[in-house]
C-alpha cells in the first residue's frame, strides 16, 4: 500500500496496473470463445460420424461378402438339382435391402453438413445420432435379417 501511495504522490501510474487493466490482455470476446466450442463440438461430431461410418461401410462390404458366398451355395445346390426359389427370393431381397443400406449411408454423408450448420450443436448431434447413423443401421439390421431367411431356406434343401 506504501508503494501504491508513492506512485501517487509522484505522479505516476504503477506500470503492472496499467497492463492489467489494457484491452490487449483481457480474455478474447465471449462470440470468439463460443465459436472456437462451436468447432470444436463441430469437429467432435464430424470425427463420430466418419468412425461410425467406417463401421458401417464394413458391415455392409461383410453383407455383400456373405451374400456372394450364400450365391455360390445356392448355384451348387441347383448344379445337384435341388428347388432354390424360396431362397433365391430371400437373397434376391437381401441384395436389395444392402443396396438401400449403401444409399442411406451416402445420404447420411450428405446430410451431415446441413445438420451441422444448426445453431443446436445438442440437436445436431442428436440428428446425426438417431437420424443418420440409426437410419443406416436399420437398413443394415434388414439386409441382415434377409440373409438369414435365405441360409434358413437353404438349410431346409
Amino acid at each position: 500500500m506504501l508503494l501504491v501511495s508513492v506512485f501517487w504522490a509522484a505522479g505516476m501510474a504503477l506500470p503492472v496496473l496499467a497492463e492489467e487493466n489494457s484491452a490487449a490482455t483481457r480474455t478474447p470476446p465471449v462470440k470468439e470463445g463460443r465459436t472456437k466450442i462451436k468447432e470444436r463440438r463441430d469437429a467432435n461430431i464430424r470425427k463420430f460420424f466418419a468412425n461410425m461410418a467406417r463401421r458401417l461401410e464394413h458391415m455392409i462390404s461383410r453383407l455383400e461378402q456373405l451374400a456372394g458366398r450364400i450365391e455360390s451355395r445356392l448355384k451348387k445346390f441347383e448344379e445337384r438339382g435341388a428347388d432354390v426359389t424360396g431362397a433365391r427370393e430371400k437373397l434376391t431381397l437381401a441384395r436389395t435391402k444392402i443396396v438401400e443400406a449403401k444409399e442411406a449411408l451416402t445420404a447420411a454423408k450428405e446430410k451431415l453438413e446441413g445438420v451441422l450448420s444448426s445453431q443446436s450443436p445438442k440437436e445436431a448431434f442428436k440428428e446425426v445420432r438417431e437420424g443418420l447413423v440409426k437410419g443406416v443401421a436399420a437398413k443394415i439390421k434388414e439386409a441382415h435379417e434377409a440373409l438369414v431367411g435365405a441360409v434358413r431356406a437353404l438349410n431346409g434343401i
